[in-house]
């Protein structure tokens, strides 16, 4: 059973076994005793009690009493008294065998801190210099300037490290800050050095200050104050930034805690839309690739993984910043490893479909109308109403019906006195063996029925047959001086319809009129009764212009 006292080190409370307390307070009179004819005696002495605290608190946790193990190892780690000059502390074999076979295992890491040795504003750029170990922190500012000028986000990149990032105050500070290990031989190196370049800098100062005159020495003086106020303003505007920082995380941190929510919920909708997609698509994926439906299916969950993972890791990370949470490395690896193979997976979907529509085969063919008696012809437009708001969708389980922009429409000036349709019908495929193939299997989106021409807004291929982007191209060829009648169309039609007009080759639906009746003249098509119905609107207007006209006089008189 041994004591326990009670100490304050570095500010900071400790219990510490009466033992322990022998050996640590050896330890430090040892230090103090070597220090003592330093100039920055106090500073190395309190910035070696501080590191000392900080040891012991990272190495207690929730232990209430600091031990001889603990003592043992913290000297250890910060370097025995022997190894920078100092006399021993004892003799004890056992004591520097289990310290001194431990001391290498100790390693400290970089930090990033703002660099007060090497400032022009608010010393990041050096301090990042110093972190990566650019021994020129000119190169860091340039970066900072060229992103700038460049309208890129240096400034505002600039100003959050700023606000963030902790100034190097400490010889700790800085020995981290330069990555080298945090011991005493370091910190009284550093802090000597420190006070060596102070005073050089004070002898510079007073030399140049006597062979001056006393303008130069008022100027002088003048920019050192000046210089004095703008740094305290930078500390000061960086201590503000860093105090508004903090108090907004408290705003801000609900919301976060809102957003990482709606993410995992977006997550779980898009998982369960991946797999119904899954289960629901080898029907109509089978008319893109039948011989691999389900490789295409699997494409969908591929898909998901590749949206949902970063979605993931992004509401992670926000209840990482609101709670303190951690994830592993190793899980954070793997699902890195695994969202690579699935983005893989996909791009090698991608590209086997691109290969399915490497080749192009068409074929044209014209339909004479050499029975066709009439001078008119009407043209109606058939609107699949079963399947308005499908891209895909089945007709009579025996065919897929493609999208409505595959076929278009052209109006042309006929070469005699005929009507007549010319079709030319096109496919896709992986050869040109394969496109040809393909066109056997289009169904024509139209039909003549007496002098009525019915157009279908879809087309469509028979079952069995894969979708590589067939198209089907009409043009309608009127005779010179005969009629095309346009029918009432549906509001759902898409067809591309295009025809000369008045010199120019304009679409249609720029000023077709339902129900109205155009004639092929020399120049093109010419609506035969849209001015009389112009006519009859100025008509009206001008009888309305009148009749407002008669009741602005009546109503002066009136008055």
């Amino acid at each position: 059973m041994n004591k326990v006292l009670q100490i304050n080190l570095g500010g900071y409370p400790f219990t510490i076994d009466e033992d322990a307390y022998k050996q640590l307070d050896a330890y430090i009179k040892n230090i103090r005793q070597h220090f003592a004819g330093k100039d920055a005696y106090e500073e190395i002495t309190t910035d070696i009690e501080a590191r000392l605290a900080e040891l012991f608190q990272q190495r207690l946790e929730n232990r209430p009493i600091v031990s001889v193990k603990d003592v043992e190892d913290v000297i250890a780690r910060m370097g025995r008294p022997e190894e920078f000059g100092a006399d021993s502390i004892g003799d004890d074999d056992s004591t520097e065998e289990s310290t001194g076979g431990s001391k290498s295992e100790y390693k400290t890491g970089k930090r990033l801190f703002r660099n007060p040795d090497e400032t022009v504003i608010a010393g990041v750029c050096s301090g990042i210099a110093a972190y990566f170990g650019i021994s020129d922190p000119i190169w860091v500012r340039l970066a900072f300037v060229l992103i700038a000028l460049s309208g890129g986000f240096g400034v505002p990149i600039y100003l959050i490290l700023w606000a963030i990032v902790p100034k190097a105050v400490t010889a700790s500070d800085r020995l981290a800050m330069r990555g080298e290990p945090i011991n005493v031989s370091n910190i009284g190196k550093i802090i000597q050095e420190e006070f060596e370049n102070i005073s050089k800098k004070v002898s510079e100062f007073s030399e140049e200050m006597t062979n001056k005159d006393k303008k130069e020495k008022f100027s002088a003086d003048l920019d050192y104050k000046l210089d004095f106020r703008i740094n305290q303003a930078v500390d000061g505007i960086g201590d503000f930034l860093r105090k508004a920082f903090n108090s907004l995380g408290a705003i801000w941190k609900p919301i976060l805690f809102i957003i990482a929510i709606v993410l995992i919920i977006m997550l779980l909708a898009a998982w369960v839309s991946a797999i119904f997609a899954a289960f629901v698509s080898p029907p109509l994926v089978q008319h893109f690739f039948p011989e691999h439906t389900g490789m295409a299916s699997m494409g969908f969950i591929s898909m998901m993984f590749v949206v949902g993972i970063p979605l993931l890791l992004t509401a992670l990370g926000i209840f990482r910043l609101v709670f303190g949470t951690r994830v592993s490395s190793a899980w954070r690896v793997s699902l890195a490893v695994f969202w690579a193979m699935n983005l893989g997976f996909i791009f090698f979907l991608g590209s086997a479909g691109v290969a399915q529509f490497a080749e192009k085969a068409s074929t044209e063919h014209r339909l004479t109308m050499d029975e066709f008696n009439s001078d008119t012809i009407n043209l109606e437009i058939i609107d699949n109403t079963d399947n308005r708001r499908a891209v895909f969708s089945w007709l009579d389980d025996d065919d897929i019906i493609l999208p409505p922009v595959e076929t278009t429409v052209k109006i042309r000036k006929s070469e005699d006195e005929k009507f007549y349709i010319d079709q030319e019908v096109s496919s896709l495929g992986s050869n040109y063996q394969e496109a040809s193939e393909l066109l056997d299997g289009i169904e024509l989106p139209f039909e003549l029925e007496g002098n009525t021409l019915k157009l279908k807004n879809w087309i469509s291929v028979k079952e069995g047959s894969k979708w590589r982007n067939q198209k089907v191209d009409l043009t309608i060829y009127v005779p010179e001086g005969k009629y095309l009648h346009a029918l009432p169309w549906p509001h759902t039609n898409s067809l591309r319809i295009s025809g000369y007009y008045e010199d120019r080759n304009t679409t249609l639906y720029s000023f077709i009129r339902e129900s109205k009746v155009w004639q092929m003249k020399a120049d093109g098509l010419a609506c035969t009764d849209c001015f009389q119905e112009q006519e009859k609107e100025e008509e009206k207007e001008l009888e309305e212009k009148i009749l407002k006209e008669e009741e602005e006089k009546l109503s002066m008189i009136e008055e």
